[in-house]
Protein backbone atom coordinates (compact mmCIF):
# COMPACT_ATOMS: atom_id res chain seq x y z
CA UNK A 1 0.00 0.00 0.00
CA UNK A 2 2.83 2.39 -0.74
CA UNK A 3 3.99 4.90 1.83
CA UNK A 4 1.32 4.15 4.43
CA UNK A 5 3.03 0.97 5.57
CA UNK A 6 6.26 2.29 7.06
CA UNK A 7 7.56 5.12 9.18
CA UNK A 8 11.03 6.54 8.79
CA UNK A 9 13.18 5.18 11.65
CA UNK A 10 14.70 8.58 12.40
CA UNK A 11 11.31 10.36 12.47
CA UNK A 12 10.21 11.34 15.99
CA UNK A 13 7.07 9.61 17.22
CA UNK A 14 5.37 12.95 17.83
CA UNK A 15 5.95 15.34 14.94
CA UNK A 16 6.51 18.97 15.84
CA UNK A 17 4.64 21.82 14.20
CA UNK A 18 6.73 23.57 11.59
CA UNK A 19 6.51 27.24 12.45
CA UNK A 20 7.96 28.68 9.28
CA UNK A 21 7.85 26.85 6.00
CA UNK A 22 6.90 29.02 3.13
CA UNK A 23 4.84 31.15 5.55
CA UNK A 24 2.52 28.19 6.18
CA UNK A 25 1.66 26.49 9.40
CA UNK A 26 2.18 22.73 9.41
CA UNK A 27 0.57 20.56 12.07
CA UNK A 28 1.29 16.92 12.91
CA UNK A 29 -1.04 14.30 11.49
CA UNK A 30 -1.11 10.51 11.50
CA UNK A 31 -3.03 8.09 9.34
CA UNK A 32 -5.13 5.80 11.57
CA UNK A 33 -4.29 2.12 11.34
CA UNK A 34 -0.83 2.79 9.87
CA UNK A 35 2.59 3.92 11.02
CA UNK A 36 2.40 6.84 8.58
CA UNK A 37 2.80 10.29 10.09
CA UNK A 38 3.62 13.65 8.62
CA UNK A 39 2.66 17.28 8.79
CA UNK A 40 -0.25 19.00 7.14
CA UNK A 41 -0.84 22.46 5.76
CA UNK A 42 -3.91 24.20 4.40
CA UNK A 43 -4.14 24.27 0.62
CA UNK A 44 -4.34 27.49 -1.31
CA UNK A 45 -7.65 28.42 -2.87
CA UNK A 46 -6.11 27.74 -6.26
CA UNK A 47 -5.10 24.22 -5.21
CA UNK A 48 -8.59 23.54 -3.83
CA UNK A 49 -10.24 24.78 -7.01
CA UNK A 50 -7.98 22.56 -9.13
CA UNK A 51 -8.88 19.58 -6.94
CA UNK A 52 -12.59 20.20 -7.44
CA UNK A 53 -12.21 20.64 -11.20
CA UNK A 54 -10.16 17.44 -11.56
CA UNK A 55 -12.56 15.45 -9.37
CA UNK A 56 -15.54 16.74 -11.33
CA UNK A 57 -13.87 15.75 -14.60
CA UNK A 58 -13.29 12.24 -13.21
CA UNK A 59 -16.90 11.93 -12.05
CA UNK A 60 -18.17 13.16 -15.45
CA UNK A 61 -15.95 10.61 -17.18
CA UNK A 62 -17.47 7.86 -15.04
CA UNK A 63 -21.04 9.03 -15.62
CA UNK A 64 -21.59 10.20 -12.04
CA UNK A 65 -22.70 13.75 -12.87
CA UNK A 66 -26.32 14.55 -13.71
CA UNK A 67 -27.40 16.63 -16.68
CA UNK A 68 -27.68 19.71 -14.49
CA UNK A 69 -24.05 19.34 -13.35
CA UNK A 70 -24.74 17.88 -9.91
CA UNK A 71 -23.04 14.81 -8.48
CA UNK A 72 -25.37 11.83 -8.79
CA UNK A 73 -27.06 10.96 -5.51
CA UNK A 74 -25.57 7.44 -5.51
CA UNK A 75 -22.07 8.94 -5.69
CA UNK A 76 -22.40 11.65 -3.04
CA UNK A 77 -20.33 9.79 -0.42
CA UNK A 78 -17.74 8.89 -3.07
CA UNK A 79 -17.47 12.58 -4.00
CA UNK A 80 -16.75 13.56 -0.40
CA UNK A 81 -14.08 10.85 -0.09
CA UNK A 82 -12.50 11.80 -3.43
CA UNK A 83 -12.31 15.46 -2.41
CA UNK A 84 -10.82 14.48 0.96
CA UNK A 85 -8.25 12.11 -0.57
CA UNK A 86 -7.18 14.70 -3.14
CA UNK A 87 -6.79 17.42 -0.49
CA UNK A 88 -4.81 15.14 1.81
CA UNK A 89 -2.54 13.95 -1.00
CA UNK A 90 -1.37 17.55 -1.39
CA UNK A 91 -1.71 18.84 2.17
CA UNK A 92 0.06 16.04 4.07
CA UNK A 93 3.84 16.21 3.69
CA UNK A 94 6.85 14.34 5.00
CA UNK A 95 7.79 15.74 8.41
CA UNK A 96 11.40 16.52 7.52
CA UNK A 97 10.85 17.16 3.79
CA UNK A 98 8.00 19.61 3.35
CA UNK A 99 8.38 19.53 -0.43
CA UNK A 100 7.62 15.80 -0.46
CA UNK A 101 4.06 14.48 -0.17
CA UNK A 102 3.56 11.78 2.47
CA UNK A 103 1.96 9.56 -0.18
CA UNK A 104 0.57 9.81 -3.70
CA UNK A 105 -3.16 10.17 -4.42
CA UNK A 106 -3.53 6.50 -5.36
CA UNK A 107 -2.33 5.48 -1.88
CA UNK A 108 -4.83 7.82 -0.22
CA UNK A 109 -7.60 6.29 -2.34
CA UNK A 110 -6.70 2.83 -1.06
CA UNK A 111 -7.46 3.81 2.53
CA UNK A 112 -10.81 3.09 4.15
CA UNK A 113 -13.28 5.90 4.76
CA UNK A 114 -12.49 5.64 8.46
CA UNK A 115 -8.76 6.10 7.85
CA UNK A 116 -9.38 9.16 5.70
CA UNK A 117 -11.91 10.74 8.05
CA UNK A 118 -9.46 11.41 10.90
CA UNK A 119 -6.89 13.36 8.87
CA UNK A 120 -9.70 15.01 6.86
CA UNK A 121 -11.41 16.23 10.06
CA UNK A 122 -8.05 17.58 11.24
CA UNK A 123 -7.55 19.31 7.88
CA UNK A 124 -10.98 20.95 8.00
CA UNK A 125 -10.40 22.11 11.57
CA UNK A 126 -7.03 23.59 10.60
CA UNK A 127 -8.55 25.27 7.54
CA UNK A 128 -11.38 26.73 9.63
CA UNK A 129 -8.90 28.05 12.18
CA UNK A 130 -6.54 29.61 9.62
CA UNK A 131 -8.96 30.63 6.87
CA UNK A 132 -8.93 34.42 6.64
CA UNK A 133 -12.53 34.36 5.45
CA UNK A 134 -13.60 32.14 8.33
CA UNK A 135 -14.90 35.04 10.41
CA UNK A 136 -17.08 36.06 7.47
CA UNK A 137 -18.22 32.51 6.80
CA UNK A 138 -21.87 31.97 6.00
CA UNK A 139 -24.13 30.81 8.81
CA UNK A 140 -25.35 27.24 8.80
CA UNK A 141 -28.02 26.53 6.22
CA UNK A 142 -31.41 25.21 7.28
CA UNK A 143 -30.46 21.81 5.81
CA UNK A 144 -27.21 21.73 7.80
CA UNK A 145 -29.06 22.68 10.97
CA UNK A 146 -31.65 19.96 10.36
CA UNK A 147 -28.98 17.32 9.68
CA UNK A 148 -27.00 18.35 12.75
CA UNK A 149 -30.10 18.35 14.97
CA UNK A 150 -31.01 14.89 13.69
CA UNK A 151 -27.47 13.56 14.23
CA UNK A 152 -27.41 15.09 17.70
CA UNK A 153 -30.71 13.47 18.69
CA UNK A 154 -29.43 10.11 17.41
CA UNK A 155 -26.09 10.67 19.17
CA UNK A 156 -24.42 10.04 15.79
CA UNK A 157 -20.93 11.30 16.59
CA UNK A 158 -19.53 10.31 13.18
CA UNK A 159 -22.12 12.39 11.35
CA UNK A 160 -21.54 15.35 13.67
CA UNK A 161 -17.75 15.15 13.23
CA UNK A 162 -18.17 15.23 9.46
CA UNK A 163 -19.23 18.88 9.74
CA UNK A 164 -15.87 19.97 11.21
CA UNK A 165 -15.08 21.95 14.32
CA UNK A 166 -16.07 25.34 12.94
CA UNK A 167 -19.61 24.29 12.00
CA UNK A 168 -19.99 22.31 15.22
CA UNK A 169 -19.10 25.43 17.18
CA UNK A 170 -21.68 27.48 15.25
CA UNK A 171 -24.23 24.71 15.86
CA UNK A 172 -23.46 24.65 19.59
CA UNK A 173 -23.73 28.42 19.81
CA UNK A 174 -26.96 28.41 17.82
CA UNK A 175 -28.66 25.65 19.79
CA UNK A 176 -26.90 26.34 23.09
CA UNK A 177 -28.53 26.10 26.45
CA UNK A 178 -29.08 23.33 28.90
CA UNK A 179 -31.58 20.63 27.95
CA UNK A 180 -34.87 20.62 29.82
CA UNK A 181 -34.82 18.28 32.81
Amino acid sequence: MGRFTTRHPDEPAAAVTSALAGAREHVPVTVPGTDAAGVMRVLTRSESLTIKAEALALFKERGLVTDDGMIAAVAHDDWKCEIAARHLAIAVRMTDELDTPLAPLDDWRELSDEQISGPWDRYQDLRDRLDPLGADAKPLTEDELAMMRSASKKKDVTALRSFGLHKLAIFAATTGGLPAS
